[in-house]
């Protein structure tokens, strides 16, 4: 290097140049570094000047912002002092005032300095309030003027209307409060309901005093009737000269005397039927009434009112009126009643009754008809205050109100009360100088007159329009028909013409042409071209199957009054011949006394006569005698039907009684030897013996029990006596029962028909059901079975009809054939007494069941029907192919527009048409292919939109499209949450590649989200290889979405496990509480998720299945909302604080979901993990771990056990901690 710079010093000229330009450039730089350092000062300056300007500005802000808050705390202090309402704003925490108006110092008679600092608590009267206010604010997400009892500083209780609000308060929770006194209000609602309670009472105790009036006033007329009733007429007999001759003077004072007596019995009659209407206790009577012939006897009645006068009674009633349904004492009593006034007003000319039948329409009904009557008096009329007070009277909605100062008013009340009664209208019309008429209307009550006229049921309303009015008079005035008025005001009286009733008439024909016109307008084409032919067919068919049916019940009926009635007479001759035998012997017997072949004081000769005496009449079942000295004789069986029971001598010969010995004989009679004996036998004690002699005559023994053999035995007795009228003793012959039984077994009563005989007290006697037993119990404790005990539905039921059909069996003295229904179906009943002169007092019961007869008709009826149907289905079918042909093209267009309208857009119409409707249809067809091209891309905007965004979710946040969906909408509300994550799935992972990893979670969650759906669930969000899922509905849904999500797995599984794939499971935690879903992100990207302490503690349990080494862990939350744990398998865990938690929480496992062979092994250690848990909970640790081994003999795989054992030899070993009560604390996730 030296030598080279040595070399090169001679030429120094030659680098001048460089170092000139060397220095050039050191100059520039410099002069550069000049500038840049004065832009760093200047810059440093700027900086300066805009740090300066900043603190300016942000104290300008800082003052602004304060003045505006300062100006916000003003207002709302100007607002809550203005206000009457109590305003306190406390701390959410501890629940300290820190702010009150003014009205808070009022409210609660506390000054502002010691109101502030106060806790609310001192204001509530229960301290618990505020509590139970807060959490109805956090379920329902609000609270507003909720009623609730306060203090005051003096502890004066009173109460509030209070609303609550939470809110920030510099950077702190409070709470606002408002309240308003509500007391005086709650206090009117007290004296309110007390006033209400009060006159409640008054109410009642007036009713009463009205009732007692009533009362007292039905029974003094009762009283004062028949000595009126007796006077009237003996006065009447007088007059007609029965007593002889009288004056003319004598006379007149008669007939005053008799009207007199007429009008105080009218009078009182009146009071008494006034009296019972305002009870409720008048009754109607119904019947056919013949009211021409009716209204001859009140004129006839009324004849000695007329006596004295100048007046004629005219009955204008027409001969062929109908009959009407009425009550014929009451219509009486409208009609004398209403006459009496004509009379009174009337003193020359006649009082005229007239009848019309008139139609009037009701609304929403056909022509009805009524019977229109008149009582029309030719006297001077009424006045014009006496007329407006009598059309008062009958406007009067409650008659019965009308407090009755008059005579007249009372009668004339009562008459309108018996009208309407009758669902009738009355009214008056005068006019002075013309007379008056009074015009009352009655219903024909459905009943067919004789004109055959069918009546209908007239309207019971007592207003009259001046529509109707008019419509009467008019009919009136053409019929020239007079009408009455009855009134007693003298006559003389002025007055002006009123007129009332009949409903309006019908629509002008013009209106129902239109209104016909729009209701065929809505009516289809189709349906008005079908009507005619389908109208016919249904009117021919219905018909006939009508008089079908109707035929079909009629034959049924006689059908079934015929075999009851056979039935019956057969059962009642079988008797009378069983129980006619038994008194024939014992009359027989006694022929043979009298003869000298029978001897009663020697017993045993009789025997052999006896014996063949019970062998000539098998219907009796033995034959003997008794004499005075208790002497005794029976020959013969006991149940004679019996194959196995030998028969047999009965005989004690010891007089005064002794003992009964009884021998079997041979059928010659001879005896063989002693069967039985029955020490101290006295036959004079029997029943049979003691009727026989009380009766005097020959009678029957009550039905007994033979206990010995269990059966029903009675017995014909007969007393003979001496011819000195001295009893020498009594025969005997005993009928067996139950031969009885045996023959009605016999008889074939329809299929299911059945008679059995009964006592009137109902005891059973014999029956035609073999398996119908008559006693209850056996031997001694035998006892008689009554009908009404019978196992046998239909015999039961009969006998339960009977009873409550005449109150007592006792009361059945003839023969009845009647009806009830059993089961809805109608039950033929024939029931007829059996007397045979001797004391016998039996029921025979025949019953047989509608179905036994309808089988047949009901089978016809159906054949019937069934053509009825073909018909009308042919018919429409013709209508339908008629409609089509005429209508084909517009049919084509209207089936494509509904086939487009569901969807199907592929619906042309072809029609080879060049007119309008061919190019109606081309321009169908151009509108369906865009409609078409339109809603496909429509449809592949919103498959893509359901992708990101499900139906399900969109329903559940309320919206009806997702365009409406916002940012920060949410739903609130108490629900179930689920979470769900794959066991190991890191480790599972690692294997794949990430493009399997893919594919493995799409294919898992595509088999297991169904199971969340299909429990009205939704997924909230995906977790990777986990979901997070909410079930608005409740916890079982959830419960039901985890078991078939666990079945799903398994079934995966299977196909995993085929392919040489790893098999996976998962845990599932779910959890129950309030839960706010909605949508959380920002404007340009949002999603759906679910907030909430409970989603936390949900995402825990998750994480325990792990720990537990089970599928799936619920909450005692959920365990408690189920509507039936016991539809489900489920294990108690433990009770355990989850991390992050301070509050523990009961632990279960859903064992539903796990495979068979688990479950089963669980199910096998049940009890010992129960004791196992019930000692780790009392420290007992010993036995708590000898358990959990016996678990883990059985089920090793019982991670639960296991971990249960592990904690006890950790205390075991550890000692128990101070206070541990037996929850444990995770400290992992």
């Amino acid at each position: 290097m030296s030598d080279s710079t040595h070399s090169e010093a001679p030429r120094p000229s030659s680098n001048n140049p460089q170092i000139e330009q060397l220095r050039l450039e050191i100059t520039h730089l410099s002069q550069e570094l000049a500038k840049v350092q004065q832009e760093k000062a200047d810059l440093e300056i700027m900086l300066e000047t805009i740090a300066d300007h900043g603190d300016v500005i942000e104290e300008k802000l800082q003052k602004e912002a304060e003045a505006a808050k300062q100006e916000s705390r003003e207002r709302f202090r100007l607002i809550a002092e203005a206000t009457p309402i109590t305003i306190l704003i406390s701390r959410l925490s501890d629940g300290e005032v820190l702010y009150a108006n003014a009205a808070a110092t009022s409210m609660f008679s506390l000054p502002m300095q010691e109101l502030l600092g106060r806790s609310v608590l001192d204001f509530y009267s229960d301290p618990n309030d505020r509590k139970k206010l807060l959490d109805i604010y956090a379920k329902n997400g609000s609270l507003r003027n909720y009623e609730i009892r306060l203090k005051k500083q003096d502890e004066t209780v009173f109460w509030g209307a209070i609303s609550l609000q939470p809110f920030s308060l510099y950077g702190e929770e409070v709470l606002l409060t408002a309240i308003l006194d509500v007391t005086k209000r709650k206090q009117s609602e007290v004296d309110r309901i007390r006033f209400t309670q009060a006159l409640k009472e008054k109410h009642g105790q007036l009713k009463r005093l009205s009732e007692l009036k009533d009362e007292f006033l039905i029974n003094t007329s009762n009283e004062l009737c028949t000595p009126l009733n007796q006077m009237v007429h003996l006065v009447q007999s007088l007059l007609e000269k029965e007593a002889g001759e009288f004056s003319q003077t004598q006379q007149q004072k008669l007939s005053t005397i008799a009207q007199s007596g007429h009008q105080l019995f009218n009078l009182v009659n009146n009071i008494r039927d006034f009296s019972k209407l305002r009870q409720g206790d008048m009754e109607l009577h119904w019947q056919a009434v013949n009211v021409r012939s009716l209204t001859e006897k009140v004129l006839q009645s009324s004849q000695t009112l007329v006596s004295h006068k100048d007046l004629q009674l005219v009955n204008s009633i027409p001969v062929d009126l109908p009959n009407i349904n009425a009550d014929e004492q009451r219509l009486q009593q409208i009609l004398q009643s209403l006459v009496a006034q004509a009379i009174n007003l009337t003193e020359h000319g006649c009082v005229e009754i007239s009848a019309v039948v008139d139609e009037f329409q009701q609304q929403g009904t056909e022509n009805l008809e009524q019977l229109v009557i008149t009582v029309a008096d030719t006297g001077a009329g009424i006045s014009e205050d006496k007329l407006e007070d009598i059309l008062e009277l009958f406007n009067q909605a409650d008659y019965l109100a009308i407090q009755q100062s008059e005579t007249n008013d009372l009668q004339l009340s009562l008459t309108k009360a018996l009208v309407e009664l009758h669902g009738g209208k009355i009214w008056v019309e005068s006019e002075v100088g013309f007379g008056t008429r009074f015009i009352f209307t009655l219903p024909f009550h459905g009943t067919v007159t004789d004109t055959g006229r069918q009546a209908a049921i007239a309207p019971t309303s007592s207003h009259l329009q001046p529509s109707e009015r008019a419509a009467i008079k008019s009919i009136m005035s053409a019929t020239k028909t007079p009408i009455l008025i009855a009134t007693d005001s003298p006559p003389g009286i002025s007055g002006q013409t009123t007129v009332a009733t009949l409903p309006q008439t019908a629509p002008t024909p013009k209106r129902t042409q239109r209104k016909l016109l729009r209701t065929l307008g809505k009516v289809p084409l189709r349906v008005i071209l079908i009507v005619p032919f389908v109208v016919q067919v249904v009117g021919a068919v219905g018909l006939v199957g009508y008089l079908s049916f109707k035929n079909g019940q009629k034959v049924v009926n006689d059908l079934a009054n015929q075999l009851r009635s056979e039935v019956s007479a057969r059962v009642h001759d079988r008797i009378q011949t069983y129980v006619e035998v038994p008194q024939q012997v014992n009359q027989f017997n006694a022929h043979a006394i009298q003869l000298g072949l029978l001897d009663f004081q020697n017993v045993r000769k009789a025997e052999l006569y006896f014996w063949r005496q019970v062998q000539t009449y098998e219907s009796i079942g033995n034959a003997g005698f008794a004499n005075e000295q208790g002497q005794f004789l029976r020959v013969g069986w006991i149940n004679r039907l019996s194959t196995t029971e030998q028969p047999q001598i009965a005989e004690q010969l010891t007089p005064g009684g002794g003992t009964l010995r009884y021998y079997n004989i041979d059928p010659e009679g001879n005896r063989l030897n002693v069967a039985k004996t029955v020490l101290n036998y006295d036959t004079r004690t029997r029943p049979y013996y003691t009727a026989a002699v009380k009766q005097g005559k020959p009678t029957w023994s009550e039905v007994y029990i033979n206990t010995g053999y269990d059966l029903l035995q009675i017995k014909a007795s007969r007393p003979f006596y001496d011819r000195k009228g001295e009893l020498l003793g009594v025969l005997a012959c005993e009928l067996g029962i139950d031969q009885i039984g045996k023959f009605l077994q016999t008889l074939k009563i329809g299929r299911s028909g059945e008679v059995f005989i009964m006592e009137p007290s109902g005891e059973l006697v014999a029956s035609s059901i073999s398996a119908q037993p008559l006693l209850v119990g056996r031997s001694k404790n035998a006892k008689r079975l009554r009908a009404l005990e019978s196992n046998d539905l239909l015999m039961r039921s009969s006998a339960a009809f009977l009873r409550d059909r005449f109150g007592h069996l006792k009361n059945i003295q003839k023969n009845y054939q009647l009806e009830f229904k059993l089961n809805n179906q109608r039950q033929f009943l024939q029931v007829s007494s059996f007397r045979d002169g001797y004391g016998l007092d039996w029921l025979i019961v025949v019953v047989v069941p509608e179905s036994d007869f309808m089988q047949q008709i009901h089978a016809n009826n159906r054949i019937t029907f069934f053509l009825c149907i073909v018909t009308l289905m042919a018919a429409i079918l013709i209508g339908i192919l008629t409609v089509r042909w005429v209508t084909e093209p517009l049919i084509r267009l209207n089936f494509a527009a509904k086939d487009i309208a569901k969807g199907e857009w592929d619906k042309a119409v072809e029609l080879d048409r060049s007119d309008e409707v061919g190019q109606l249809a081309q321009s169908f067809n151009d509108m369906a292919g865009q409609l078409k091209e339109s809603f496909e891309i429509l449809e592949n905007h919103k498959n893509a939109f359901a992708r990101f965004f499900p139906l399900e979710y969109l329903k559940f946040l309320q919206k009806q499209y997702v365009t409406h969906v916002h940012l920060g909408d949410h739903v609130s509300k108490e629900m179930a949450v689920m979470f769900s994550d794959i066991r190991s799935f890191t480790t599972l992972s690692e294997s794949m590649t990430p493009q399997d990893t893919f594919s493995f979670v799409n294919a898992y969650l595509q088999r297991v989200g169904p199971a969340i759906r299909n429990h009205n669930g939704i997924i909230v969000k995906y977790l990777g290889d986990g979901l997070m899922a909410i079930f608005p509905n409740g916890a079982d849904d959830a419960v039901r979405a985890g078991i078939a999500k666990l079945k799903r797995i398994r079934d995966y599984n299977q196909h995993r496990q085929a392919r040489g794939y790893q098999l996976i499971q998962a845990g599932i935690g779910i959890h129950l509480g309030y839960i706010l879903v909605g949508m959380v992100g920002e404007e340009n990207r949002m999603q759906g998720d679910a907030l909430s302490d409970s989603v936390n503690l949900t995402a825990r349990l998750e994480g325990l299945t792990k720990f537990y080494g089970v599928s799936m862990l619920i909450s005692e939350q959920v365990l408690e909302r189920l509507n039936d744990p016991s539809q489900y398998e489920i294990r108690f865990l433990d009770r355990a604080i989850v991390k992050g938690k301070t509050e523990s929480i009961s632990i279960y496992e859903v064992m539903d979901g796990e495979p068979e062979e688990v479950k089963a092994l669980k199910f096998q250690t049940q009890s010992d993990f129960e004791q196992g848990l019930e000692y780790y909970r009392r420290r007992e640790f010993a036995e708590a771990k000898r358990y959990f081994e016996q678990v883990l003999a059985v089920n090793l795989s019982d991670k639960t056990a296991q971990l249960y054992l592990e904690r006890v030899h950790q205390l075991m070993e550890e000692g128990v901690p101070e206070n541990w009560d037996g929850v444990w604390t995770f400290d992992q996730k």
